[in-house]
């Protein structure tokens, strides 16, 4: 037995009077193969499988197939985006230490860009002093460029 989960949208289709009318509306037309998408608790399947001449072929056999692939995937997807929410994090500390300390206006445009050790904000080199402070989060990182006016924000790794 099958569990209808209305909030994904599924109705199982149960009339078999339905059944029968979807079956010779599909006699109509000549056709060679039909694919049945979710077959539920199979109600419409027994009316499909008696039609002659007819390659059926039924969806959850290959979904099965695909499982452990789809699996992996949505894992390496959530690793991944695991990893963008951390890197993000350390961008926003860093671009709000960078307000606190007045070398920037989070509010408003402003370019900064990391390059060869170097520190540049809005177009002007910072003190060996200001790349120290913010060592901690600049250690490891390669050059970047981080923009942003009224409109977009933009990390360009180089």
């Amino acid at each position: 037995m099958y569990t209808l989960k209305k909030s994904l949208g599924q109705h199982f289709l149960k009339d078999e009077n339905v059944c029968r009318l979807i079956v010779a509306a599909l006699q109509q037309n000549a056709f060679g193969q039909l694919l049945e998408v979710g077959p539920g608790g199979g109600a419409l399947t027994k009316y499909l499988l008696q039609l002659k001449d007819i390659d059926f072929k039924g969806m959850e056999e290959s979904m099965k197939k695909m499982k452990p692939e789809l699996e992996k995937s949505m894992q390496n997807a959530k690793e991944s985006i695991e990893k963008a929410k951390k890197e993000l994090l350390e961008y926003k500390g860093f671009i709000d230490g960078l307000d606190k300390d007045g070398l920037i206006d989070k509010d408003k445009s402003y370019t900064i860009q990391y390059k060869n050790g170097e520190l540049t904000i809005n177009g002007k080199k910072q003190s060996a002093e200001v790349v120290k402070k913010y060592n901690g989060y600049l250690k490891g990182k390669k050059d970047f460029t981080i923009k942003k006016d009224e409109d977009h924000f933009n990390i360009d790794k180089d």
